[in-house]
């Protein structure tokens, strides 16, 4: 878990074991995020998803020492936009987040990209 600046690692149950102090700006172990988003056509405009990609992977330190993301889209079907170790930098991640299409479909099938993301 990695919130401006603090740092705490988490039980399985997300319980929080161990705080590491504020000024530490980097977490001490390797942490991996996969973001699922909505592809489908209840989504308008597609230019504030990717907007928001952009601005919220632009706060995260990724490196392969640190923190890799990977995005799962998702309406009929499932679609890893990009795995783990694709992209090793906040920059390469943000620079993909903004060209991201979307997928488009009539059929939103959240609980589905979920597990496939889990």
């Amino acid at each position: 878990m990695f919130s401006t600046g603090i740092c705490a690692s988490v039980s399985d149950d997300l319980e929080p074991r161990k705080t590491i102090a504020p000024t530490e700006q980097k977490c001490q172990t390797f942490m991996d995020i996969v973001i699922v988003v909505d592809g489908s056509n209840s989504i308008y405009p597609w230019s504030e998803v990717q907007n928001f990609l952009s601005n919220i992977l632009s706060k995260f330190h990724i490196s392969s020492d640190q923190m890799q993301v990977g995005i799962l889209q998702y309406a009929e079907v499932a679609v890893h936009e990009w795995s783990l170790k694709d992209y090793q930098t906040t920059q390469e991640v943000v620079e993909a987040a903004k060209n991201i299409s979307r997928q488009e479909g009539r059929e939103t099938r959240t609980a589905y990209a979920i597990q496939m993301a889990w």
